[in-house]
């Protein structure tokens, strides 16, 4: 049926893979614009949402006055060419942008306008009452110059451009209505269900942090407000009533509220027991873990979710911290904290970014190697260094301070296939600083990567823990001796090809292409580093196995060290057995000569006591359960999970 209002239109284009969350941003921003009684009889306000080409989008609008357009770093370009279609086909609607990737510094601002004259309004910072007050000015008839939180096109303006203050952040986030439960996301499930991946649930906004490399503390959102828990619970079951795995926690700091954190995590736990949905959850628990956060896991894993916790670091160097306003907990309080997570059985992991300022190779690798402990059950993650627009390092004064050197790459996500004919959205990458130079950047990245991919997700973890162990030998060394003795010619050309995949990333990056490039290991889908690396390594894990102990054989004469030979074909064998490859589900049964089990076992409870290797016989068996995926490639994919941590097959013992 025609309607004789006019339209506006609120566009989420989502990413161009097959990553699709409900949009959250534009979803809070029609919900609320649709109980305005100024706005409601005057205006159709629809949401649209995932990617089609742009002269469909515009041409399919019916009398568009303004169009909202969400603009983040994975849909920035896809925005930009949904505005001209858009401008094309309706030459005098008003063209709206706003989200995370919108400059909220002036010149910014005014440099970001300029170089896009498509582009008529920014929205800067929250966008519910800002995008509501526009639609009351375009109502009236009258330039929505001067309301707070909007840079606007204005000819009387200096410069064409009327930069007005930013708004006050909205302490009572219970006036906006949840597109969960008004039935604006009914409307996007009934035309998109069978694409749908996930949902954005968010519980708070703001982050008391100013940490410089995150754009979430900025001084407009440090204080930290909060929606009605019961409806965020009501959230959290319409998603598993409506059938769908995934829910990305967006508070910054869940936990930071214990008591109503913890009835939430309950609830999510009792929706997965009724619906079996959500199935996944992340989480950006609060920084600086404590008990709380101990409590708040346990609940989620004891009601079937495995929600891994991050012992957020960042970096170890004093230097660094300082330069990106982090304070670390103290190391042993860390360790505290990392055994009592241990005992409820739940995975940690810390996460370390590469290229910070201040940071150097040394100071970089001797974090790593801290990180990586004896214990199955710690693990860890590198990433890059991204130079967000609104976040303190993207300031000019800070980037020369510290001397950063960026590449600008199309942006690529870990176990996605993009689509090829959608625009290359853009990131910026950190590849030196005054205390990194690239060349640094270069041998950091490399065996930082390669540790990830044998330690953390556990294809050398046996072995490097046992070489740490009895000879002292940093994982570091050892990372570093594998790269320069694979590529001296062609020895070991199943552990050739793995490096050279390594490298072909980094130079990508270098090479200002992308972070991520397809990997036929994994059926063609973008992966990280470490997970390539891994998908590479166990895609014929008896030929990666074969020259991984011989280089390892190499690696001991070389530093005049022996291990008796029998003992290095139980070290490899016991490695190879628990890894998690594409086989037959059922039990694998071995003979080991000496008892490593026991060995890993003791390293793990008394890291620091270097116990004997009883020279004993002992049975394996080792459980290989039924793989989820339907073939060795959504296998490869589903082995590792959120890049940060992978499992072993579990192993039976056999003694006497």
């Amino acid at each position: 049926m025609k309607t004789s209002k006019r339209g506006v239109y609120l566009v989420d284009p989502g990413t161009d893979s097959n990553l699709n969350l409900l949009p959250l941003g534009v979803g809070r921003i029609a919900s609320y614009c649709r109980v305005q009684p100024g706005l409601a009889g005057e205006f159709d306000i629809s949401v649209r949402y995932l990617r089609v080409a742009p002269r469909t989008l515009a041409a399919g609008m019916e009398r568009p006055v303004v169009a909202g357009l969400a603009a983040y770093v994975w849909n920035m370009r896809a925005t930009l060419a949904y505005a001209e279609a858009i401008r094309a086909e309706h030459p005098d609607c008003l063209i709206v942008l706003g989200g995370a990737s919108i400059p909220k510094r002036e010149d910014r601002a005014r440099a970001f306008l300029a170089a896009h004259p498509v582009v008529d309004v920014l929205v800067q910072g929250e966008g519910e009452i800002t995008f509501a007050e526009l639609l009351e000015a375009v109502a009236e008839g009258r330039s929505p110059a001067g309301i707070r939180g909007l840079s606007v096109r204005d000819p009387s303006a200096p410069g064409g451009v009327a930069v007005s203050p930013p708004r006050t952040p909205f302490e009572d986030l219970n006036q906006f209505p949840s597109p969960f439960l008004d039935g604006i996301f009914d409307g996007l499930m009934k035309l998109h269900a069978d694409r749908v991946t996930g949902a954005l649930i968010e519980s708070n906004r703001g982050c008391p942090y100013s940490c410089t490399f995150c754009d979430w503390g900025g001084a407009d959102l440090r204080k930290i407000n909060s929606f009605d828990p019961e409806r965020t619970k009501a959230e959290v079951d319409w998603v598993g009533d409506h059938g769908i795995p995934y829910i990305f926690l967006a508070d910054a700091n869940f936990g930071i509220f214990f008591e109503r954190d913890l009835s939430l995590a309950d609830h999510i736990a009792a929706c997965f027991q009724r619906t079996g949905n959500p199935r996944f959850l992340g989480i950006n628990f609060t920084k600086n873990s404590n008990e709380r956060v101990v409590a708040i896991a346990e609940r989620l894993l004891s009601g079937g979710i495995q929600a891994g916790v991050t012992l957020a670091a960042q970096s170890f160097h004093p230097p660094t911290l300082a330069a990106i306003k982090r304070r670390n907990m103290d190391a042993q309080q860390l360790q505290v904290l990392r055994d009592r997570f241990r005992e409820k059985g739940i995975v940690t992991y810390n996460d370390l970014i590469l290229a910070l300022p201040e940071e150097t190779k040394e100071s970089f690798l001797a974090g790593i190697e801290q990180t990586m402990t004896f214990n199955l059950k710690d693990q860890w993650v590198v990433h890059l260094c991204n130079i967000l627009e609104n976040a303190e390092m993207a300031e000019p004064d800070y980037i020369e301070r510290y001397g950063i050197e960026t590449r600008t790459c199309a942006v690529s996500m870990t176990m996605r296939v993009h689509d090829p004919d959608a625009p290359h959205e853009e990131e910026v990458i950190v590849v030196a600083t005054r205390t990194m130079p690239q060349e640094d950047w270069v041998r950091t990245y490399d065996v930082a990567y390669l540790c990830a991919a044998l330690h953390n997700f556990r294809a050398g973890f046996f072995v490097m823990n046992l070489l740490k162990a009895r000879f002292g030998v940093p994982h570091t060394e050892f990372a570093a001796y594998f790269l320069d003795a694979t590529r001296q010619g062609e020895r070991w050309p199943a552990l050739r090809r793995c490096v050279d995949h390594l490298e072909h990333q980094r130079g990508m990056i270098l090479g200002g292409v992308a972070r991520y490039s397809p990997v036929a290991a994994l059926g063609g889908f973008n992966a990280t580093p470490q997970e390539a690396l891994l998908a590479m390594f166990l895609d014929d894990a008896d030929a990666f196995y074969g020259a991984f102990k011989e280089l390892t054989r190499t690696f001991l004469e070389s530093r005049g060290l022996a291990l008796d030979g029998t003992l290095l074909e139980d070290l490899f064998l016991y490695q190879s057995l628990r890894m998690t490859t594409w086989q037959e589900p059922g039990t694998i049964r071995a003979r080991l000569r000496h008892d490593l089990p026991a060995y890993f076992e003791a390293l793990e409870r008394s890291p620091q006591a270097s116990p004997a290797i009883a020279a004993a016989p002992c049975d394996i068996e080792v459980i290989v359960p039924a793989s989820e995926g339907a073939d060795r490639f959504a296998h490869a994919r589903l082995r590792t999970r959120g890049a940060r941590y992978t499992d072993v097959r579990e192993c039976r013992v056999h003694r006497g």
